[in-house]
C-alpha cells in the first residue's frame, strides 16, 4: 500500500528587475497595460523573480519558472 505524501510549499522571493513595458506587452497599447503595471520614466515595468520550494520530508524540489 502506498502512502500519500503531503507537500509543504514555500514561496521564495529571488529579487526584482525592470524591463521595457512595450516589449513585455507587445501589441497591447500602453494606455491599457499601464493600468496594471505602472512604468517608470524610462517606460520600464517592475518584474519579480519568484521560485517555489516544495518539500515532502523525503524530497526537496525547487521550481524556477524562468
Amino acid at each position: 500500500m502506498r502512502s500519500e505524501n503531503r507537500w509543504e510549499t514555500t514561496l521564495l522571493r529571488a529579487g526584482a528587475f525592470r524591463l521595457d513595458g512595450g516589449s513585455m506587452f507587445g501589441v497591447i497599447p500602453r494606455s491599457i497595460w499601464s493600468k496594471w503595471s505602472v512604468p517608470d520614466d524610462n517606460n520600464r515595468i517592475r518584474l519579480d523573480c519568484n521560485c517555489a520550494l516544495l518539500r515532502d520530508g523525503d524530497h526537496t524540489v525547487l521550481i524556477e519558472a524562468g
